[in-house]
């Protein structure tokens, strides 16, 4: 029957050992993945009229493949600060 110095050990070294498991297969799940497109700047300062007649500039930023807008049709985001 093990110690129990000798249980603790084991124990440390299971964890140390999943955890560096657990932490190389995060790296290179990430590490080898690129996004699917590039974001290129399409149109700057855009005024976009609001239903107040407020004119807001706004930058439009384009999902892109070898520096040129994609035509797909994707969702999109908007951020106003």
């Amino acid at each position: 029957m093990p110690s129990i110095r000798e249980a603790r050990l084991v124990k440390k070294t299971t964890i140390v050992v999943a955890a560096a498991l657990i932490l190389v297969g995060y790296t290179s799940a990430f590490s080898q993945t690129r996004p699917p497109y590039d974001v290129v700047l399409f149109e700057e300062n855009l005024m976009i009229p609001m239903r107040d007649g407020v004119r807001l500039a706004t930058d439009v930023y384009r999902p892109a493949t070898d520096g040129r807008p994609i035509s797909d049709k994707l969702p999109i985001l908007l951020q106003r600060t």
